[in-house]
């Protein structure tokens, strides 16, 4: 039976979690399974009260295309030994893809250890991982985290983000009192870079024994951000219509709307299949009925997200339709939440 674990249910994943995550340190799964699983999802497929497999979604607030939208992160994704390669772990994709587009989000993603795994389903790869590379050392002083810069991070992380990438996680209070006690439990650190002002200009967050780097901005005054050849973040659409709110016309654009007919095929959403036309403004974008009479482009919904975010996966389906080319897709994307 799949159904979602109450809140006071939410313990009996432990063994589980166990079993599936054994490198994860004691100090990590205390603090998740105190702290990160009070507000997300625990889907699973039991059998006879014991849980053969899971997934939680675990919700974040993102700006997206400058819009703030509530967003899962598919994370724990796992099977018990004696029950894989039963076909479980697609159905719990299947009702949580369901349940999240009854809830209108507009898209999901997650970390994936096998890319393989997670095609299938139509997602792509939707970034990279990044770093910073510093311009002039000189002018930039290094302090270790204090609690009273608490504030003057927060902002410098709005400010950053907000100028430099089109989706990424809103560092509200929440987000922050989680990250924090991530970092705790994983022996973290942050290093603050300060200008001659006194003022915040970088962030850089390591942890774990080897002090791994999580994350690394800089003010673009006093550095670079810059990609790395490795893939990060995958991703899929999940409420289409309410994904495209977000996708608009170039204000470079020759013109100021633009409508074009496409078919939308997705196998696991039905509801997002079917023959459109699509609006797109400098404002935004919208879907319109469609006799599908029409000559149209085909998309399957994982071409779509590859289109929509600058095609991390690879090129762009149909590029010879200057419309496509001609919209501010999502392409710089900054996610990288570990849970």
């Amino acid at each position: 039976m799949i159904r979602y674990l109450n809140d006071g249910e939410k313990a009996d994943a432990l063994p589980l979690y166990r079993q599936a995550f054994f490198e994860d340190s004691e100090a990590f799964i205390e603090y998740y399974f105190s702290l990160r699983i009070r507000d997300n999802r625990i889907l699973v497929d039991e059998e006879e009260g014991e849980i053969c497999a899971m997934l939680h979604l675990n919700p974040y607030r993102i700006s997206m295309g400058g819009r703030t939208e509530e967003i899962d992160y598919i994370v724990a994704v796992a099977t018990e030994l004696g029950h894989r390669r039963q076909g479980r772990m697609s159905a719990l994709l299947q009702r949580s893809f369901l349940d999240m587009y009854d809830r209108r989000r507009p898209f999901v993603y997650l970390l994936p250890a096998n890319a393989a795994y997670y095609t299938p389903f139509d997602f792509v790869y939707i970034s990279k991982r990044e770093t910073a590379t510093l311009h002039d050392k000189d002018r930039i002083a290094r302090k270790p985290y204090r609690p009273e810069d608490g504030p003057g991070l927060q902002t410098f992380l709005r400010e950053t983000l907000a100028a430099q990438k089109k989706v990424y996680c809103l560092r509200d209070e929440s987000y922050m009192e989680g990250l924090f006690a991530q970092l705790s439990a994983e022996s973290g650190e942050i290093t603050l870079f300060f200008d001659d002002e006194n003022r915040i200009v970088g962030e850089r967050i390591t942890w774990g024994e080897k002090k791994e780097e999580r994350e690394f901005l800089i003010h673009r005054d006093y550095g670079t951000m810059e990609e790395t050849a490795q893939p990060y973040m995958m991703g899929r659409i999940i409420h289409l219509p309410s994904f495209l709110v977000s996708i608009a016309l170039k204000k470079s654009a020759p013109w100021e709307k633009k409508t074009v007919a496409i078919h939308v095929s997705d196998g696991m959403i039905k509801e997002n299949t079917g023959h459109y036309l699509w609006e797109i403004s400098k404002e935004g974008s919208r879907l319109l009925p469609s006799s599908g009479q029409e000559s149209f482009y085909e998309f399957s919904i994982g071409e779509l997200t590859n289109l929509l975010f600058g095609c991390r996966s690879g090129a762009a389906p149909y590029p010879r339709e200057p419309v496509f080319s001609q919209m501010e897709v999502l392409e710089n994307v900054y996610l990288n939440e570990a849970v």
